[in-house]
């Protein structure tokens, strides 16, 4: 009876491993792969496939006799307790990287949350000696230590604290990623409940696979999000973030919109083809993202031109902003010996609640000064109306 509940676990961590690689092979070949989302997406989908492994290693290694076994069980058990609190650690990121556009204010969270991983972990090592978190017996048996509901609370609270960040931004979610994200927490919060209650079932990591493919789903939908060429943010993508960031912006997340527009696109393309402009397209969208990697939202807004959602501390430091990314520019082209120079036309404007602009108006706003930006060449002075 035991073998045939060992190989019923075999089979459910297996089944789960292979939509875990299914989910994570699509998701690596996706084009949003360098994405803060689909980056912490795939660290959700690596950690869960390692825990589900080392769980399948304690299943088949439970009360089997040998020294040598002992200590890989020990091991298997520590490093899954590290691991299963970093699962949800990353969800509970992942959520937040969906639900709040403004990255500075995960700062101190990160902080909370890597401290709360290494202390479970050192109370996961220390329990080979001192059986807090979980011990194994003479007989190779494990056995959950007196910390072992406290630490199972603390690990799945973080499950629940992205559901509360979920509700409370729910309306500026898209409605398909918000359903996705909605049902994430149900089957392992079901699955760790009958787990919790009857040890030996094994429901929690298989079913927190099932949870990572309705997500994956759910990011399906926002492949509409993309552009193609490029594979950065589509207009589409661009006008929704910028709602968001408009609606937020009277909470103190102070940001500015850029319009960017490639110099002498069109030459390039009559005079070398359309594969020398595509090259040169890739190219600028590389350095633009790898730019505002950190500080910002870029997107493809049509043609050569494309937007940037630009995060800022102070209203009057754009200026500097839009600077920097001429002097990117140009430092690519002291490095590079290409056909084609690359340059840009920018027009850029703080939004600033008081003003009561709309998304709309805002753009009009930053488009006229993209072309005022055009009638004289090398003008870079900030003009996008009064600065606080």
């Amino acid at each position: 009876m035991l073998h045939i509940k060992v190989l019923q676990a075999v089979d459910i961590y297996a089944l789960s491993l292979i939509i875990l690689a299914v989910i994570g092979f699509k998701s690596w070949n996706a084009p949003k792969e360098k994405m803060t989302q689909t980056r912490l997406f795939s660290a959700l989908i690596v950690l869960t496939a390692l825990t589900s492994i080392l769980d399948a290693v304690t299943v088949v290694l439970d009360g089997v006799p040998g020294k040598p076994v002992r200590l890989i069980l020990q091991l298997a058990v520590a490093i899954g307790y590290c691991l299963q609190m970093s699962v949800c650690v990353m969800w509970a990121r992942y959520v937040r990287a969906i639900v709040y556009p403004d990255p500075k204010r995960s700062g101190w969270k990160i902080y909370l949350e890597n401290a709360i991983i290494i202390v479970v972990s050192v109370v996961a090592i220390s329990s080979f000696w001192n059986g807090l978190l979980f011990s194994v017996d003479q007989n190779n048996i494990y056995h959950r230590g007196p910390l072992f509901p406290a630490a199972a609370l603390l690990t799945f609270s973080f499950l629940f604290v992205g559901y509360a960040d979920v509700m409370r931004n729910r309306t500026y979610v898209d409605r398909h990623t918000l359903f996705a994200l909605l049902c994430f927490a149900l089957p392992p919060a079901i699955g760790g409940f009958v787990q919790g209650l009857f040890y030996g079932v094994c429901l929690l990591w298989p079913s927190m696979s099932l949870s990572l493919l309705i997500v994956y789903i759910g990011i399906q939908n926002d492949q509409l999000m993309i552009d193609e060429l490029t594979g950065i943010n589509n207009r589409r993508s661009f006008d929704r973030t910028l709602s968001r960031r408009i609606s937020t912006a009277r909470n103190g997340n102070r940001f500015g919109v850029m319009l960017i527009d490639i110099d002498n696109f069109r030459s390039v393309n009559d005079r070398f083809g359309h594969g020398e402009a595509d090259d040169m397209l890739r190219t600028f969208v590389r350095i633009l993202d790898y730019h505002f990697k950190d500080t910002g939202f870029v997107a493809r807004y049509g043609g050569d031109e494309f937007a940037v959602i630009v995060n800022l501390d102070r209203y009057d430091e754009l200026d500097a902003v839009r600077n920097s990314v001429h002097s990117r520019l140009e430092e690519w082209n002291q490095k590079n010996k290409r056909k084609w120079h690359l340059s840009a036309s920018i027009g850029c404007a703080p939004y600033i609640p008081s003003d009561g602009l709309t998304a709309d108006e805002l753009l009009v706003q930053v488009d006229k000064l993209l072309c005022f930006t055009r009638i004289i060449p090398g003008e870079r002075r900030f003009r996008a109306g009064r600065r606080l």
